[in-house]
């Protein structure tokens, strides 16, 4: 039955229809799905999901997140915008591994490469969005020399930084995005934690630094979950489906990737 399952799944994700840049059915898998057309769009956005996610299910998660934010952006540009969902490198698979920088600190310098190698024209507009874990990701992507013009954390546990001037991209617009009861804003700092239990922390391996909705240099965008939902993983994953709240959450986004975050 699995071996049907993973048949079925990759007849799906192989189909003509789809445009891949990236495919490793290897382990946990890789997949880069694009949305739109890359060679002739003037802003090219490029999402990196959180824990857990994998190919098994990337048609039913990150797959659809691709989709959702999509269709505000091509509405918003009228088309001249394309959008991409990496899983180029292992994520964590729980939220015991997730307090830990080993993935971000192997995924980073992929992305990068990934990310350059997309040899996008002069003048076209990036914004990186991680959600949750993927955030991580793309902290230090950017640290390590990745400059896109927006770098959008949603749900985030932290960039990898303490102050934003540590991204070393003065030039990348900064926005942060968390609804009211998402429960990441409930989970203590690594740092933290071991300071109260007298260890010290080992910051090479732990830790993702401060919170960047706190961070000073960093815009705030509404995520329209103030009101609407409840404390709780809900609300935690609710950013790029159909409900209310992820409807104004995309649609913010979408103002950032366009380059209309200032009307």
């Amino acid at each position: 039955m699995g071996d049907g399952a993973a048949a079925d799944r990759y007849t799906k994700l192989l189909a003509p229809d789809r445009q891949l840049l990236l495919f490793d059915s290897r382990g946990a898998g890789r997949i880069a799905e694009v949305l739109g057309d890359l060679a002739a769009a003037k802003s090219v956005a490029i999402m990196v999901p959180g824990t857990g996610s994998r190919l098994a299910n990337y048609l039913g998660g990150a797959g659809a997140d691709l989709r959702n934010v999509h269709e505000s952006t091509t509405r918003m540009s009228k088309g001249t915008s394309a959008t991409i969902m990496w899983v180029g490198a292992e994520l964590p698979s729980g939220l015991g591994a997730a307090a830990l920088r080993f993935h971000a600190e192997g995924g980073a310098p992929k992305l990068r490469e990934f990310t350059e190698g997309l040899a996008l024209q002069p003048g076209v507009r990036t914004t990186l969005i991680g959600h949750s874990y993927g955030s991580v990701v793309t902290g230090h992507a950017v640290k390590a020399g990745l400059h896109p013009d927006n770098l959008v954390a949603v749900a985030s546990p932290g960039w990898g930084v303490d102050f934003a001037a540590e991204l070393n991209a003065p030039k990348t617009r900064l926005f942060a995005m968390r609804h009211e009861g998402d429960v990441i804003k409930l989970v203590p700092h690594v740092d933290d934690v071991m300071s109260v239990m007298g260890i010290v922390p080992p910051t090479s391996i732990a830790g993702h630094g401060s919170d960047p909705v706190y961070l000073r240099g960093v815009e705030r965008l509404p995520s329209g979950g103030e009101s609407t939902l409840g404390v709780g993983m809900h609300a935690h994953s609710d950013y790029f489906g159909r409900s209310a709240a992820s409807h104004v959450a995309t649609w913010n986004i979408a103002r950032v990737v366009v380059g209309e975050a200032d009307r």
